[in-house]
């Protein structure tokens, strides 16, 4: 008799601590708990958590990856801080502060390249957000 299955399951969750654990810490230095430089936070604090929150979330989800609301619900969350990342990025960074680019553009070209990108990137996530949030309601009305 094998035990692969047992093995997958500790692997499983294994991914998920190893994914949520992260998140939590990125949310207590953002709350303070855990104290941290403010040199070395370069975003809002709120910006910060919800980074720490997709981590989080994620880690969640592979956790419960057997829950049928767990999944609709992890991708709105995830998709709505994806969303309000980007969407923070684009409209308030500092184009300095983005780093790479295209080769032999200016910096300060490079930057509001970045921008730019992170903000469809945000308007993005925010137009997919529907989708699983349809799920979702699909869901509580079935039997």
């Amino acid at each position: 008799m094998s035990n692969h299955g047992l093995k997958d399951s500790h692997r499983t969750r294994a991914w998920g601590f190893a994914v949520l654990v992260p998140g939590l810490f990125i949310v207590l230095i953002a709350m303070g708990v855990i104290p941290a430089s403010e040199d070395s936070i370069h975003v809002p604090k709120l910006i910060l958590a919800l980074c720490g929150v997709v981590f989080m979330v994620g880690g969640l989800a592979v956790l419960f990856k057997d829950a049928p609301l767990w999944g609709p619900l992890a991708a709105a969350i995830i998709l709505g801080c994806f969303a309000s990342v980007g969407i923070w990025v684009g409209l308030f960074s500092n184009p300095n502060e983005i780093q790479g680019g295209i080769p032999f553009l200016p910096q300060e070209t490079n930057g509001k390249i970045g921008k730019f990108v992170f903000l469809g990137g945000g308007v993005l996530c925010a137009a997919i957000i529907p989708l699983p949030i349809r799920e979702l309601w699909a869901m509580r009305k079935k039997p």
